[in-house]
């Protein structure tokens, strides 16, 4: 199996700005990021580079690319349109484009090394170290329950160049083991250049948790993919609940789908500076994923000691400890999932303790500042200078 990659030079300057390369917000993750490296890289300046400023709707909805995704895909006329929407930023044209209009942008510039937040594109320069931050591959989704496939699967050109990415990575940080795992199985990465990092959270920690509401048993969903992390399952699950007399209630965050129950709210779309508010009022955080390399969702509920039901998949068992700081169910399991929710709600004292070993667990492994000093160490021991 090829395993080449390439360690950097550490003969070559330190001196230079930072190219951190990014698209959109990430679920929030950039800006926290971006944050921390700049209060541990003290002394770098960061060019903050935003992939979709250079690669416009136009490009994606053109008919260049849409040649190309048609080619790919096989899309037909009844095709839905949030396939489309997913795969038109998901080709080898796009992947291309990105590549080049970046360059194009950091021409000219002097950089102590580049890091690049998706594998979307490639941000890599000549002659100066580069590193990925992932949370996923296109391949790690072969490794889910064949009933939970992913929308789009991508084509073979756009797997080449997603596979030379990689192979010619300096480092590439990861947010789970679980996507560390697949860079070196899936895509025959050196296990010494794939360094698992964690991620932090990016919600402030709360002052204080009060303890009566583990007693008001209120469970929260905070997703803005309502099929992907599980909601329909929730439901049944809530629905289970109910059946059996447990007095519980559902507050849906993040999504807005169309749920006429007792008991259930259906909040849709906030603001990251509103959702403290509902982390600290709510008993139990659940969010059954079919799919998840590694929900920052679990670790902010944790944060705010809730306990967390979720799904057996990807990088969730790092972050939730199954009988500790919640409970673990296969994917469309509604049954356990009901019963691994009675267990907490009709339990405060249990609610509360595995609450408070989850904030523990969060604060130890899930911190931006832990995250950041890893890959700072990694990272000057290639550029061979102190920040």
């Amino acid at each position: 199996m090829e395993r080449p990659m390439n360690p950097g030079s550490p003969s070559m300057s330190a001196t230079g700005d930072i190219a951190f390369v990014r698209l959109g917000s990430f679920s929030h993750i950039n800006e926290s990021l971006k944050r921390e490296l700049s209060r541990q890289f003290h002394g770098y300046r960061i060019d903050d580079v935003e992939v979709g400023d250079l690669v416009s709707r136009a490009d994606r909805w053109g008919p260049a690319n849409l040649l190309v995704l048609a080619a790919d895909q096989r899309l037909k006329l009844a095709t839905s349109a949030q396939r489309i929407r997913e795969a038109v930023a998901k080709t080898d044209y796009i992947f291309r484009l990105s590549a080049s209009r970046i360059r194009e942008r950091l021409k000219g510039g002097r950089y102590a090394f580049s890091l690049q937040t998706s594998v979307l594109y490639d941000a890599s320069l000549p002659d100066t170290p580069h590193f990925i931050f992932a949370d996923n591959t296109a391949l790690a989704n072969r490794h889910y329950a064949p009933e939970c496939p992913p929308l789009l699967v991508p084509s073979t050109a756009w797997l080449r160049l997603e596979r030379e990415l990689f192979r010619k990575a300096t480092a590439i940080f990861t947010m789970s083991r679980f996507c560390a795992q697949s860079l070196v199985d899936d895509y025959g990465c050196a296990p010494e250049a794939v360094v698992c990092v964690n991620s932090g959270t990016n919600v402030p920690a709360p002052a204080s948790i009060g303890e009566d509401r583990y007693a008001a048993r209120r469970i929260l969903f905070v997703g803005v993919d309502w099929g992907r992390k599980g909601g329909p399952e929730l439901l049944d699950a809530f629905r289970q609940l109910r059946a059996w007399g447990v007095p519980a209630t559902l507050t849906v965050v993040g999504c807005s789908p169309r749920i006429s129950m007792p008991g259930c709210e259906v909040v849709g779309r906030v603001s990251p500076h509103a959702l403290p508010q509902y982390f600290a009022r709510a008993s139990v955080f659940c969010m059954p994923s079919r799919r998840e390399p590694s929900a920052t969702a679990y670790a902010e509920a944790s944060l705010y000691g809730l306990p967390v039901v979720a799904t057996r998949i990807g990088g969730t068992p790092e972050r939730v400890i199954q009988g500790e700081t919640g409970y673990l169910v296969q994917p469309g399991d509604t049954m356990g999932l009901a019963r691994a929710l009675q267990r907490l709600l009709d339990n405060p004292a249990r609610c509360r303790r595995m609450g408070e070993e989850a904030r523990r667990h969060i604060e130890r492994a899930f911190t931006w500042e832990r995250t950041v000093s890893i890959m700072k160490d990694r990272i000057l021991a290639v550029i061979g200078q102190a920040a």
